[in-house]
């Protein structure tokens, strides 16, 4: 197992919560749904949506821990196997500047449906060509390990694999993240192995 430790300020945000969805009015907008929670000090947020390139495409500042940003024709996130349909795993970041810290989170800009037989990304069917993944390795063990994920996934590609699920246990956000950036597909199983009550 890993141990990170780091040092936090007295104002400091525990979490974050965004959700993306086009917008509702018949525009090409899509809108982010962001809900920060915070602890210690005064409400103050500098939050903005950068794109792949560092250039800023919507801003938020203000006092209100729950907003709304706004995205002009955006570029939205599609599996790498999806190409035909627009940029691959294409990723935004939400930069959140609270006290003294900045907070950076990559998002895709994607809706996630099933209609009928189909599993719609972004409106367009998505072909599953996965596989069922655990964390274990032949030298290492089972856990997180940086350089067995890489290969993992480097691997996934070369076989032509476009999605994953989890094996009994969510897995470290770091893989998600490289998952999203590698435009990957993961079914993330939930921590209930053993409960038969529900």
């Amino acid at each position: 197992h890993r141990v990170l430790l780091h040092s936090v300020s007295a104002a400091r945000m525990q979490d974050m919560l965004v959700v993306t969805m086009p917008a509702d009015d018949g525009s090409s907008q899509w809108i982010v749904n962001c809900s920060l929670n915070v602890t210690g000090g005064p409400r103050g947020f500098d939050v903005q949506l950068l794109d792949k390139n560092g250039t800023m495409v919507a801003r938020y500042g203000g006092d209100g821990s729950d907003f709304v940003l706004r995205v002009d024709n955006p570029k939205l996130w599609y599996p790498w196997t999806m190409s035909q349909y627009g940029e691959v795993a294409y990723l935004y970041t939400l930069q959140v500047r609270y006290g003294q810290d900045i907070y950076r989170q990559p998002i895709g800009l994607r809706t996630v449906k099933v209609e009928g037989t189909k599993f719609l990304i972004n409106g367009k069917p998505f072909y599953f060509h996965g596989v069922d993944k655990h964390e274990d390795a032949d030298i290492r063990g089972k856990g997180f390990d940086v350089p067995l994920i890489l290969k993992d996934v480097n691997m996934l590609k070369w076989l032509g694999v476009n999605a994953f699920r989890t094996s009994h246990y969510p897995y470290s956000q770091e893989l998600m993240y490289l998952c999203d950036k590698e435009g990957i597909v993961v079914i993330d199983e939930t921590p209930a192995v053993g409960l038969h009550e529900y």
